[in-house]
């Protein structure tokens, strides 16, 4: 540790109270010990190889490693994270017992710092008058009626979270509040115009302080939220990059919605709102079969909907099943809520190279080919998905090589 990268209190004016000399406070950082049962299932010594030799391949798109700039936070959590695994600050004591981080630095931890509430955004994302249908696939690679069974994902929530073992330690570890610094951006980006300046927003506040507290709670920057590539369908990128296979992937997909284009609301509207509904899960689901993801989610100005793919007993994915979480609205904050920080935090903790425990892990397994019939893995449909016209189902045939998912293979089919 250099003396010159020291914070400002350690200075000559520091109190002499504090039984250290620089050298060993240096020491102390560079040789606290962590308890290895803390962060057993956060951590992994070794890859998964059983994944690595499966048929699951990566996506093919590469997406800017994180850097020190206004999208990706590096915090400085060397001082409290040691091997890879979060260091209490109880742990950082001198040999008289006194705590060291608690006398030098006011203190905070990840629930806190992930309940704070969101930016007090000051319009709409767009017109009131606007009424823009979502878009299609020209290709008919997602079409609303793709999706057969839409289930409660009842166990996303702030009590499933806190009942995980070693989760809530991890939560309420106290760390240093330089570790976890807030989102800062100008007050132009808080009055929306546009879905690009709501993305600008995202990515300044969401991305900002999940990567960070990700960052915190894994030890590495191995899994991030970032942005996702100009022009591609989606908006948000949960990224796990592997420096020793040199391995890029979209763990999970975010998509970006003015609440006017989609809300959880919609379910329960008329048919023409349940196809637009429908039509935006079904992008979602093709996005997370293309990536062999489970999990991704939905943002708007208004909510946060996450969702989960659902595979059967012997771990195939079950073809347009999906848990939707309840939604999460933009002005839940504070102690003992379920904010959209937290809840996009755990999102990503999901999608970890190790599951949590009593988790699904992130790799959804879908067959490459189509003579796999991967697509004809079904359940039978629920009753209030309306029923698509004749002249659909026709065209979709024509262009797909198939309609309903149910149908039999075919020999020119491309969508799996």
């Amino acid at each position: 540790m250099s003396y010159n990268n020291m914070p400002n209190w350690m200075d000559d004016d520091v109190d002499s109270s504090i039984p250290f000399t620089l050298d060993e406070m240096a020491q102390i950082y560079s040789t606290a010990s962590v308890d290895p049962a803390l962060l057993s299932y956060v951590t992994s010594p070794t890859l998964d190889m059983s994944i690595r030799q499966s048929s699951i391949p990566y996506s093919p798109t590469y997406y800017p490693t994180p850097q020190l700039t206004d999208n990706i936070l590096i915090p400085p959590y060397n001082s409290v994270i040691v091997n890879g695994g979060i260091v209490p600050s109880q742990g950082l004591v001198n040999p008289m017992g006194q705590s060291t981080l608690h006398r030098l630095e006011p203190q905070t931890t990840l629930y806190s710092y992930l309940t704070t509430q969101n930016p007090r955004i000051r319009g709409p994302m767009e017109d009131p008058n606007l009424r823009r249908k979502n878009a299609k696939s020209p290709e008919f690679a997602f079409i609303w009626w793709d999706v057969r069974n839409v289930q409660v994902w009842d166990d996303f929530n702030l009590h499933t979270i806190l009942a995980i073992p070693h989760l809530q330690t991890l939560l309420q570890c106290p760390l240093p509040v330089s570790c976890l610094p807030e989102a800062v951006f100008a007050p132009e980006y808080l009055q929306l115009g546009d879905k690009a300046s709501f993305t600008k927003l995202a990515n300044l506040s969401f991305c900002y302080k999940v990567t960070t507290a990700l960052s915190m709670a894994l030890g590495n920057l191995d899994l991030s939220m970032v942005l996702g590539p100009t022009g591609g369908s989606c908006e948000l990128v949960g990224l796990y990059q592997d420096s020793v296979y040199q391995v890029q992937q979209n763990r999970v997909p975010g998509f970006i919605k003015s609440c006017r284009e989609w809300n959880s609301l919609m379910q329960a509207g008329a048919d023409g709102r349940r196809r637009e509904y429908l039509q935006v899960l079904s992008q979602l689901q093709r996005y997370m079969r293309d990536h062999n993801t489970r999990y991704g989610y939905i943002l708007t100005e208004q909510e946060l909907v996450c969702v989960r793919a659902v595979t059967d007993q012997q771990g195939r994915p079950i073809f347009g099943c999906l848990d939707v979480s309840l939604p999460i609205t933009w002005n839940q904050h504070g102690p003992g809520r379920f904010t959209i920080y937290l809840a996009l935090w755990y999102l990503h903790m999901l999608a970890n190279q190790t599951p949590l425990p009593g988790q699904f892990g992130w790799a959804l397994n879908v067959p490459r080919s189509p003579s796999f019939g991967a697509r004809q893995w079904t359940l039978p449909k629920d009753a209030w998905i309306p029923i698509p016209t004749k002249d659909d189902l026709a065209v979709a045939q024509s262009i797909r090589g198939w309609s309903e998912a149910t149908d039999p293979l075919t020999f020119n089919e491309t969508i799996l």
